[in-house]
């Protein structure tokens, strides 16, 4: 953090080289070493700069996506993918024309939506939910729906690199959309 924090705005190569390390140890270190309101606000921070090197940019969503990837509990998994704000990682990187870039973000909306709907189906096979758990499926429902917007912005993109990272959610969202119109 205070490698980050010292050169982000100066040091481009030795930012780069902290991210890279950051996005390699997400994988297995305790999650709250990285989501925090110190990691989050310096990462959106560093999205936030106009001037910053594209692969610092693409490093930081990177390392949304591997935080997004650990493996936790559906109901843990939800109240992470909500503080991570993907719309907000998104709205910050949409203006770069660079199919990296978007690709990143095409992934991590991706991952983060096929986890929703994973937590969503973990919690309708809980046959007598109490009110929590209703609350958590209704916030659930809408925090996929607002990765949804993202999603088709991304499968209609031209570069189909970028629209074939978001299939799996995409048939995971029609499977969703099946199952809910059975219920209903």
């Amino acid at each position: 953090y205070k490698l980050l924090t010292a050169f982000w705005t100066t040091e481009n190569q030795i930012t780069t080289l902290v991210l890279e390390n950051i996005k390699k140890y997400i994988e297995w270190i305790d999650i709250n070493l990285i989501v925090n309101d110190q990691f989050l606000i310096l990462f959106f921070q560093i999205l936030q700069t106009q001037n910053n090197d594209l692969q610092i940019n693409k490093l930081v969503c990177e390392c949304f996506y591997e935080i997004a990837c650990k493996g936790m509990e559906p109901v843990s998994k939800l109240g992470l993918i909500a503080k991570l704000s993907v719309k907000n990682v998104i709205s910050l990187l949409e203006n770069y024309n660079d199919e990296d870039i978007q690709e990143c973000c095409a992934k991590l909306v991706c991952v983060c939506g096929v986890e929703i709907l994973d937590a969503l189906g973990k919690l309708r096979a809980i046959t007598n939910q109490n009110e929590g758990q209703k609350a958590l499926y209704v916030g659930a429902q809408n925090l996929l729906e607002e990765l949804c917007q993202s999603m088709f912005i991304f499968l209609a993109n031209e570069c189909d690199d970028i629209s074939i990272a978001v299939l799996d959610f995409a048939s995971g969202y029609i499977n969703y959309l099946k199952i809910e119109k059975n219920l209903h």
